[in-house]
């Protein structure tokens, strides 16, 4: 309520709720029917409002009974259920749309069980950093090592769930430069590798093997190496190596793996290197190459192996 004055006469105009009263109106008893009129008003609103809140408590509670099936399987079942959703391949990109970050984001429950899952953990691959392409070097040029925007504590966090569950890791990045903290990083935690996919430059790749990393358990390894001298050095501490994948230029095998079973090499060999290599791992089963055209020719058929003849594949 809220009063004019008259311009000709002086007398007061009262207004309530928009509408005018006349001088008349504004003596006590007119303003007591208006509080009252509006205590009247505050009643039917708190009613409305209580029984809306009845509703929306009937609502609740009955949503509350529901039981979804999925949140009823037991935990294993679960669990299970998520380690298949990761790729048939096994290398796993860190994405929020993809297993196993998207699992943990469903819901409370859900998060609970991908974070004990262990095997959602186990693998991790980075194929990409946040570079830029002035980045990509030169064999002359000096690596200008990046900052390590977060990467490292991502990789702990995410093998930290992996526990004592064997890590499958790959670090793909043979054109450009990986942060120092992850090498350092990845030579910290060898001991629990069992597949890595190693592409680094070759002054980081030498750097790496100077931290002399150990891998008791590692039984596959694919890397682009920079030397023999390089590769030997990583191999030496890989006594369970039973799967070499080698995509550096041609090299030389005088080295002996006793137990390596496959053995796949991307680029052209010379004929020599090929006969070293049924020299030196003795029981290998599979063997993937390409030969050197000059030397298709070179390798005498006594030479090979008969046991070989049947697994090789040029």
């Amino acid at each position: 309520m809220m009063s004019k004055s008259c311009r000709n006469c002086g007398h007061q105009d009262w207004e309530y709720l928009g509408q005018k009263c006349s001088p008349l109106d504004s003596s006590t008893g007119a303003q007591r029917a208006a509080l009252a009129d509006i205590k009247s008003q505050i009643i039917h609103y708190k009613t409305h409002i209580e029984a809306l809140e009845t509703q929306q408590q009937e609502l609740e509670g009955s949503l509350s009974l529901v039981v979804y099936p999925v949140l009823s399987l037991p935990f294993e079942v679960t669990s299970r259920i998520f380690v298949h959703c990761l790729p048939a391949h096994g290398r796993v990109s860190p994405s929020p749309s993809n297993a196993p970050l998207i699992l943990a984001q469903i819901c409370r429950d859900w998060r609970d069980i991908a974070v004990s899952t262990c095997e959602l953990w186990s693998s991790i691959y980075f194929q990409a950093f946040s570079f830029s392409l002035s980045s990509i070097l030169s064999p002359t040029q000096t690596p200008n090592v990046p900052c390590d925007n977060g990467t490292c504590a991502l990789l702990e966090t995410w093998l930290a769930r992996a526990k004592g569950h064997p890590i499958s890791l790959g670090l793909l990045q043979q054109f450009r430069p990986v942060p120092q903290a992850l090498v350092s990083l990845l030579s910290s935690i060898s001991g629990q590798i069992q597949r890595l996919d190693l592409h680094l430059l070759p002054a980081q790749f030498n750097e790496f093997r100077q931290l002399h990393p150990r891998f008791p358990d590692l039984q596959y390894l694919a890397t682009i190496h920079s030397s023999n001298e390089d590769l030997q050095g990583l191999l030496t501490d890989a006594p369970s190596l039973c799967e070499l994948c080698l995509l550096g230029t041609d090299f030389s095998i005088d080295f002996s793996l006793p137990w390596l079973t496959h053995l796949e090499i991307t680029q052209e060999i010379t004929a020599q290197t090929f006969l070293d290599i049924l020299a030196n791992f003795p029981v290998l089963a599979h063997l993937k190459f390409d030969l050197k055209e000059s030397d298709a020719y070179a390798i005498p058929e006594s030479s090979i192996p008969k046991k070989s003849k049947g697994w090789m594949r040029l």
